[in-house]
């Protein structure tokens, strides 16, 4: 696992963020991930399924007219194969929703990763089946081997929860 810390220069990460947060970006509900993986962490089951907003960069299916924007991102990533990039919001219930634990990618080929670059920070985090946390903290990337099962939390002491989750080889 690796988490890099002001990932990306304060400009590209203004603009990733402002087009993420404008008014006509388009969002889509869906389910958080709902899986029946029992929970390596203890205390950590998943919560009642939720709602979370997404959207799509790409996956086996689309392809958002707003993937060209991330170009700057997957150079500093490093990225040679994109799978899949998916933003998501998540809004504050009042309490801790643990999302289902999950592999970004069943099946991938050896080698894939999974990242996540918060968006913004607050007291959500990415949950490791080892029981790491990584707290959602802006421009922060963290990144890890696709065969690590893991979990979102949700936050609690800011209106919403934004990042982006890329899946990918370098």
């Amino acid at each position: 696992m690796e988490i890099i810390k002001e990932f990306l220069p304060e400009k590209e990460f203004k603009e990733l963020y402002d087009l993420i947060t404008h008014h006509d970006f388009a969002w889509y509900v869906t389910e958080k991930v709902t899986c029946d993986i029992k929970s390596p962490v203890r205390g950590y089951e998943r919560t009642e399924s939720k709602k979370q907003l997404c959207h799509t960069f790409i996956n086996d299916y689309s392809r958002s007219i707003y993937l060209d924007r991330l170009g700057t991102l997957f150079e500093r990533m490093k990225v040679k194969t994109v799978y899949r990039v998916k933003a998501n919001l998540t809004f504050n219930t009042g309490k801790r929703n643990i999302g289902g634990w999950h592999y970004d990618r069943e099946g991938a080929p050896k080698g894939t990763k999974s990242s996540v670059l918060y968006l913004n920070s607050n007291n959500g985090f990415t949950l490791l089946e080892d029981g790491t946390k990584i707290y959602s903290e802006a421009n922060t990337l963290v990144s890890f081997d696709n065969d690590i099962l893991h979990t979102g939390v949700s936050q609690t002491d800011t209106e919403d929860r934004l990042l982006l989750n890329i899946n990918y080889k370098d």
